[in-house]
């Protein structure tokens, strides 16, 4: 939610540029190297500098992925007079939000007529974070172990280069494809147990929209 309120902010002050545009589709995020993909929502604005070059924003929200199979943890007993031994089930749900920006050079139609290639390079911010699950426990006899609270986020900046196609009809907008590829400089973990298998440096996305211009 606050992710959500933030770009819609974000948006509210671009719309005080004398000529914007608003886009957003859905998008596919393939971090390298761990052989899964995470499907979402791009929602952006590009603001035009002149008919060859713009500035762009844009956000990635992901659908998350949830774990299949439970992981089964030994509780802590509270009252070390106790050795009784209880274990509940716990699971994970990982997901990514990303937020880029950066420089577009436009060749051919230019930034709003017709069709023409465009590129450039951005900075992006990546939050990927991790929910745990843990089955119903008295907690007035056990705590689950530290090593085992697995909710956090890792904190990511990246830079890379972004590019793509897009074709503009005359007073309806414009269809876009692009894509951008990422490398994480610097990371930080808010929790060192989060999980890290969906965790990568490398992070390619796919991105198909439509733009709506205003002047």
């Amino acid at each position: 939610m606050k992710n959500l309120l933030s770009i819609i902010l974000i948006f509210i002050s671009i719309s005080s540029f004398a000529q914007y545009s608003i886009y957003g589709g859905p998008t596919v995020l393939r971090p390298i190297g761990i052989g899964k993909s995470f499907i979402g929502l791009n929602l952006g604005a590009e603001i035009p500098k002149d008919d060859e070059s713009s500035v762009y924003l844009r956000a990635n929200l992901f659908l998350k992925k949830s774990d299949t199979t439970a992981t089964p943890v030994y509780l802590t007993n509270i009252d070390p007079n106790d050795f009784s031994l209880q274990s509940v089930n716990t699971r994970n749900s990982l997901n990514y939000f990303t937020f880029e920006g950066g420089l577009r050079r436009y060749l051919g139609g230019g930034y709003d007529n017709s069709f023409a290639f465009f590129g450039g390079t951005n900075i992006m911010g990546v939050v990927y974070s991790s929910k745990g699950t843990v089955d119903t426990f008295d907690k007035t006899k056990y705590v689950l172990p530290a090593a085992n609270q697995t909710s956090g986020s890792v904190l990511g900046l990246c830079i890379g280069l972004n590019g793509g196609i897009k074709y503009t009809f005359p007073g309806i907008g414009t269809i876009f494809y692009d894509m951008s590829l990422d490398y994480m400089l610097k990371y930080v973990f808010t929790n060192t147990n989060v999980p890290v298998q969906y965790l990568s440096p490398l992070l390619i996305s796919f991105n198909v929209g439509f733009r709506k211009e205003f002047y």
